[in-house]
């Protein structure tokens, strides 16, 4: 117990950012399943259908084009609130495991980068 109890007390931080990365990853959870109650127009940054905002509009009907330089791929955190909790869930976890490895501050571009590449390849794979 005393081990246990030295080890959250030197890794607080890292715990810390790992418990908020836990914040936007269930707002993505929410929205998955479909249970998001979403703030304001069903097509805004927090709506409902958020999703539709990273491509052009064309009257009433979503093109295929993206809505902005950037909006579909490495600038996608600014389309919508899932996006954006992506995104903040991601350099929160990349962070706290920084910090627990005790890895000088540049490794979290470099842990962010291979979480972010796995996800791409496995999504990918598991899509088609």
């Amino acid at each position: 117990m005393k081990d246990l109890l030295q080890i959250l007390a030197t890794y607080w931080p890292s715990l810390a950012l790992l418990c908020l990365s836990a914040i936007p990853a269930a707002y993505m959870h929410v929205h998955d399943h479909g249970k998001l109650k979403g703030w304001g127009k069903p097509y805004g940054f927090f709506g409902w259908n958020q999703q539709v905002r990273k491509y052009k509009w064309e009257g009433n009907v979503v093109t295929d084009q993206p809505a902005f330089w950037g909006s579909t791929t490495f600038l996608i955190f600014l389309t919508d609130c899932y996006h954006a909790s992506q995104a903040l869930m991601r350099i929160l976890m990349s962070l706290s495991i920084t910090l627990a490895i005790s890895a000088p501050w540049w490794a979290v571009i470099a842990i962010w980068w291979t979480y972010a590449g796995i996800h791409m390849i496995f999504y990918k794979i598991l899509s088609k």
